[in-house]
């Protein structure tokens, strides 16, 4: 655990865990040091919502799941349900979906034609793919012949492994609005660029521990409502 963030005290408290790295635009840390993002601000009008004290612990991906699994903390508001973690927490509703897209250097044009899911893992084979330990890219890479994975906390040492050779490709998740992913990643580095072919898309939800069907349902009923009243709409466009 890195950082605690306390809202209004004398009330009920909500504790939520947070991921160390970015998974930008869905959750950050900004730079001020603080969580933020889409999932962050579904967090938060939760507790608004339910006259909840939020509390926000800021830990690396396993420490992350860990704490909700644990039962040390109430929720995870950025997971992708899988059939490996359906053991582990109860899912609610979907209110996200980003796609897993590959990064290459700029001057690496082995992926350049690929236009296929396909095409992209038979050129992918023999190499070496950057990605976050235990996470759905983790999990779908294992399913790729002769790729070998190298792990990593966050994506921006991602992208330094990438710049320097340690890595041959960099997989990772982004939200995508015409055709693009939404990131300012590749304009802050022209060294590298993305293969704009999704390998896999990722749903997002929020993740309880097992049995809290009290929580899911309240949870469940915050999504439902925002999605039908603009103000999910109205958060993701605050991102992107």
């Amino acid at each position: 655990m890195l950082f605690t963030f306390t809202g209004c005290k004398g009330k009920d408290e909500f504790r939520v865990a947070v991921f160390s790295g970015s998974l930008a635009p869905a959750t950050f840390i900004n730079s001020n040091g603080k969580p933020d993002g889409i999932a962050i601000d579904l967090a938060k009008l939760y507790a608004r919502e339910s006259n909840k004290k939020l509390k926000m612990n800021i830990f690396s991906f396993d420490g992350y799941l860990a704490a909700v699994q644990s039962g040390t903390h109430d929720a995870l508001f950025c997971l992708t349900p899988m059939e490996e973690r359906m053991a582990m927490f109860d899912f609610s509703d979907v209110y996200a979906t980003f796609s897993a897209m590959f990064m290459a250097r700029a001057n690496d044009t082995s992926l350049d034609t690929c236009t296929t899911k396909e095409q992209i893992e038979i050129a992918v084979n023999g190499k070496n793919v950057g990605t976050l330990g235990n996470s759905s890219h983790d999990i779908y890479l294992r399913t790729v012949d002769g790729v070998t994975q190298t792990y990593f906390d966050d994506l921006a040492t991602m992208i330094v492994a990438l710049k320097n050779g340690q890595v041959d490709y960099v997989l990772w998740d982004w939200l995508v609005v015409n055709s693009e992913p939404v990131t300012n990643v590749f304009a802050n580095n022209p060294e590298i660029k993305n293969i704009n072919v999704p390998v896999e898309e990722s749903d997002l939800a929020v993740a309880v521990k097992k049995g809290n069907t009290a929580l899911l349902n309240e949870i469940n009923e915050l999504i439902a409502s925002v999605k039908s009243d603009g103000r999910l709409d109205a958060i993701i466009e605050k991102y992107v």
